[in-house]
Order: structure tokens, then sequence, then C-alpha cells
């Protein structure tokens, strides 16, 4: 999956990649699901990415790609030490969405 970061997502882009990111309780073949998020501002051709991860992925693993305009929750929880950390740097929950990782 690097080759793609480097082929289409802009430089030091970052992206967010989960694998076996279903819930064993209710999607029994939770292992072979792969999520992959990229930030807006560094993906120039979404489409372009896709394919690539598409390309690149094994046979039999279910990708979910998406892009999003900022951070996800993952990030935030990983960023920040305590929802009252959350509350204090972030004025609306807008800002949250939209600051991009670090």
């Amino acid at each position: 999956m690097d080759r793609v970061d480097r082929r289409v997502l802009a430089r030091h882009a970052g992206r967010d990649a989960r694998r076996c990111s279903g819930d064993p309780s209710d999607t029994p073949d939770y292992a072979y699901m792969l999520d992959v998020v990229t930030y807006d501002d560094q993906t120039p051709d979404p489409a372009a990415t896709e394919r690539a991860l598409l390309s690149q992925k094994p046979g039999g693993i279910v990708l979910t790609y998406r892009h999003a305009p900022g951070q996800d929750w993952r990030s935030v929880r990983e960023n920040n030490a305590t929802w009252a950390a959350v509350k204090t740097r972030y004025a609306t929950w807008a800002a949250v969405r939209d600051d991009e990782p670090t």
C-alpha cells in the first residue's frame, strides 16, 4: 500500500489504514476488511487513489475507501489525552472534524 501513497497522494500525505476493521459481533468476515481514509487536501484525485488501492490490495480483502475533509474520530482519540482536552482545543465539532492530524 505504500506504493499507492507515492503514486497518487500529495507529498507527505497522511492516510489511515485499518485492517480487521469490522465488528466481530455483527461482521463474521471482519478479518478480511480494510478501511482506508485519506484527507481531501492531500488527495488530488480520489478516484485514482481508490483505483490504486484496489490494484494493490490482496484478493479476498474487502476495501472500504473514503476521503475526508479532516481528521476522523480515531485521530481525535489518539491526539488528545481526554475529551476535556478536545473541548479545550476546539470551539465546535466542525472545528474538530476539519483540523488536520499532526
